[in-house]
């Protein structure tokens, strides 16, 4: 999966985002997933692990467990060939 993060404003170092920050919060949300039947997690009880779906989760655990208010566009690849492109802009 790649991850975009865009942010309107720069912290007081002028930078746009701590990226070990991102790297840390990536980490943790994957973590939650690791060696688990997707099928069998409660998020996805009401709609099926699809290729959208997890990555509408994915946009949104990282969105919670980041300090920012960010846009973030994730790219979620099933294949070398296929995968999908989702983005959530709207504040939370």
């Amino acid at each position: 999966a790649k991850v975009t993060v865009c942010t309107k404003t720069l912290d007081e170092t002028g930078c746009a985002f701590d990226f070990n920050q991102l790297s840390l919060s990536w980490q943790k949300v994957c973590q939650q997933l690791d060696y688990i039947n997707l099928n069998d997690h409660p998020d996805f009880s009401k709609h099926p692990p699809t290729c959208e779906h997890l990555g509408q989760w994915l946009i949104q655990a990282i969105r919670a467990s980041l300090a920012l208010d960010p846009q973030v566009q994730l790219e979620v690849a099933l294949t070398p060939k296929t995968g999908c492109t989702l983005s959530i802009t709207e504040a939370r």
